[in-house]
């Protein structure tokens, strides 16, 4: 099936939403994940000192992010589903062994000052962990919580903000994905119902 054909016959809102995460991820990695490759920048001293961590780290959450879409396409599910059932496993253990790695740098690697600081980096960490069968949405707030960098206050803000801003972050794609999924359910079976014949009265004999 050519790649035409499948943009066709795909949903148009669903094409929207992968292309504006795509969008989104192209400007997480230009803008600023590339810069950590120059020489120059401060922070490389101390990702070449936990490099053997996080290597392993983004080569699972590139993976993840990388299979994770295939699993909502209800096409490759039903004409191939043994490939469909691979690539869940593989993303499923890229998740596991990528958090496993992330939780274990922030609770001894990463200098936290405090609990706080330290709290949203590690609760998401563990919720990417126990949501690998659940939720996208989790894998995908890495680029989530990186896309507004360019805005210098965010850029800026303070470790303790941006821990809260993840914890929030990680709430809202938990529970808004249940939240949207109920209203899109709530909202079909509403239009079915009203789309739907009504059955003719019954004729009414008396003697």
């Amino acid at each position: 099936m050519s790649v035409g054909k499948i943009v066709r016959e795909t949903d148009r809102s669903k094409l929207l939403l992968w292309g504006v995460m795509f969008l989104m991820s192209l400007s997480v990695i230009f803008s600023s994940e590339i810069a950590f490759l120059s020489p120059s920048n401060p922070v490389r001293p101390h990702h070449y000192a936990i490099r053997w961590w996080l290597i392993p780290h983004l080569l699972c959450g590139i993976t993840a992010m990388l299979t994770g879409p295939f699993q909502f396409s209800t096409r490759l599910r039903q004409r191939s589903p043994v490939v469909h059932r691979t690539i869940g496993k593989v993303y499923v253990i890229a998740v596991l062994i990528g958090a496993s790695f992330a939780f274990y740098m922030d609770l001894t690697v990463e200098d936290h000052a405090t609990w706080l600081i330290a709290a949203g980096p590690v609760l998401h960490s563990l919720t990417w962990f126990f949501t690998a069968l659940r939720s996208y949405l989790i894998t995908f707030t890495f680029m989530l919580v990186r896309f507004p960098n360019p805005i210098r206050a965010w850029r800026d803000m303070s470790d303790l903000s941006f821990s809260m801003v993840l914890v929030l972050l990680m709430f809202l794609c938990y529970f808004g994905a249940d939240v949207a999924l109920n209203l899109k359910e709530i909202t079909t079976k509403r239009t079915a119902e009203r789309s739907s014949p009504k059955p003719a009265p019954r004729a009414i004999f008396t003697a």
